[in-house]
């Protein structure tokens, strides 16, 4: 077998195992009415909220194949659209109009998938055992700071890709000159990182770059030796924590979660957090990470192939500036194999 192939082979393995894993898929917010549609790694599934829980189903009424998320929530069940068939929670069909409900077959109900609601997002696995747990966002529950949800995004990339973008220290200076970095200042500060749990830590200090939250914090901006403390946690396969530590123990970061809708299609969920400016619009915060993206968005969408490979002599590294980068790929070619059957 060629090269090219066996590459192919390990971008379809990794594309399969996400579904062993905890995905996001909605912000709760999204769930406050009718259902919702969405796809998990080409799966079409259908949110309901009943009963005051998150549903997840196959988006497909067992009738005559139409989707259930065209229906509607009535009476804490999934009503739907095409003939009327009525689901409760459980996806067991309990009305069929015209029919006196005497006879409702045993296999008139959706296959359901598990889902839970966490940290402002709701999360899917499409397998039965989720290889970790649900990943944890302790400042969504602390009253301390003011979360922000910003409006998912599609890029037409690889999820993993998506990942790797936000925890690559190398591109800052040369993607976001004048916003994160400088590309008069390109050397790479130092940082280390570890393995704990289903994560990997890493930790730095950073130069500092005037924006919306040095002004905020009441720090002075045209200072060239503010410096502050930055905190990743990878929560593999495909989700990222990142806090900043500015002076005076102002706190700003990002949960970063990404969904692969398709092979070459990913959903970006960001929940934006800070413990200091609780009375400033969140308007400014949020464009701040909005235009950050978008540069990211243009060179990750160039990236061939889309999906992250497997096999890392596919693509050049470099230990000192990829070692975050390299133990990502490492780890993912441990997950990978663990759930091939």
């Amino acid at each position: 077998m060629n090269d090219t192939l066996l590459d192919a082979d390990g971008e379809e393995a990794l594309y399969s195992s996400f579904g062993h894993f905890w995905l996001p898929v909605a912000y709760s917010t999204d769930l406050t009415g009718d259902p919702v549609a969405v796809r998990v790694r080409d799966n079409d599934l259908v949110l309901a909220r009943l009963n005051g829980e998150v549903r997840a189903f196959a988006d497909l009424c067992p009738h005559r194949g139409a989707r259930l998320s065209l229906g509607w929530v009535e009476d804490d069940s999934l009503r739907c659209a095409y003939h009327g068939w009525l689901f409760d929670c459980g996806g067991a069909c309990i009305q069929i109009p015209g029919s006196g409900d005497r006879h409702i077959p045993a296999r008139a109900r959706l296959r359901g998938y598990q889902c839970v609601e966490s940290g402002g997002l709701v999360w899917v696995c499409l397998e039965e055992h989720p290889r970790f747990d649900v990943p944890r966002f302790a400042e969504y529950e602390d009253p301390g700071y003011r979360i922000v949800s910003i409006p998912a995004v599609d890029w037409n990339a690889g999820a993993a890709r998506r990942v790797e973008n936000f925890i690559d220290l190398a591109h800052i200076p040369w993607v976001h000159d004048g916003q994160l970095g400088s590309r008069d200042r390109p050397e790479l500060p130092s940082h280390d990182l570890r393995r704990e749990g289903d994560c990997i830590h890493m930790w730095g200090s950073f130069a500092e770059v005037p924006s919306i939250k040095t002004r905020t914090s009441e720090l002075d901006e045209a200072d060239p030796s503010l410096t502050s403390r930055h905190n990743w946690r990878v929560h593999m396969p495909l989700t990222v924590w990142w806090q900043q530590v500015l002076p005076g123990g102002r706190h700003f970061g990002l949960l970063v979660a990404a969904l692969p809708v398709s092979r070459g299609l990913t959903r970006t969920f960001m929940l934006n957090f800070r413990n200091f400016a609780q009375e400033e619009p969140d308007g400014p915060f949020c464009q701040f990470q909005v235009e950050i993206a978008e540069r990211d968005r243009a060179v990750v969408e160039s990236q061939r192939p889309e999906q992250l490979p497997l096999d890392l002599t596919v693509e050049l590294h470099t230990r000192a500036a990829d070692k975050m980068s390299i133990e990502y790929r490492r780890w993912l070619v441990e997950l990978t194999g663990e759930s091939r059957p």
